[in-house]
């Protein structure tokens, strides 16, 4: 079992550049085997480096249930600008929302490389691992229901600082795009 970051004694990159518009990660389907921290500790990672960064806390499944609740989010927001970042399997949920929006940007996590998105960029991690039994029984459970899991890999679970640093690189060039836009 992989063991959480200790945030106490972090090493913070010194002068990251950071963006004028929050982080919003938009979680794909949980369950029961997997709930608490569908990125795992990448939006804390991001809060301590100083980024505005939270979670949206959408419906657990059920596709038409989930959509309905990001629609409503998305109203009350009154025309603000986010940084979405979500898997590849909650990009294909909720593509037909998100194309028409005028937020910042959209990063999409996939394992797989050198794959398109519309509207959106592909963030990939260079560190690749297998699930764990806790995720397997997860998909497996999604799958039963009808829910679309993505990859072990795009949910940040492992907990890897490389990869947590790489996304950390990329959050430096959304907050550089920030400036130019």
């Amino acid at each position: 079992m992989l063991m959480a970051m200790n945030f106490d004694n972090l090493v913070l990159r010194p002068n990251c550049l950071l963006t004028k518009n929050p982080l919003v990660f938009i979680p794909g389907p949980r369950s029961l085997f997997f709930y608490k921290h569908p990125f795992g500790d990448l939006p804390q990672f991001l809060l301590e480096h100083g980024y505005m960064a939270s979670t949206l806390s959408l419906p657990f499944r059920g596709s038409a249930l989930r959509n309905l609740y990001f629609q409503n989010w998305l109203k009350k927001q009154n025309d603000k600008k986010f940084h979405f970042i979500l898997d590849s399997s909650t990009y294909q949920q909720l593509k037909n929302q998100l194309k028409n929006l005028s937020t910042q940007t959209i990063t999409v996590i996939s394992a797989q490389e050198n794959i398109h998105f519309e509207n959106a960029m592909t963030w990939t991690p260079l560190i690749k691992v297998n699930p764990t039994f806790k995720y397997l029984l997860h998909q497996i459970f999604s799958r039963f229901f009808g829910a679309k899991t993505p990859s072990y890999s795009e949910t940040f679970s492992d907990g890897n600082l490389q990869n947590y640093n790489r996304f950390l690189d990329h959050c430096i060039k959304l907050a550089e795009n920030d400036i130019y836009a």
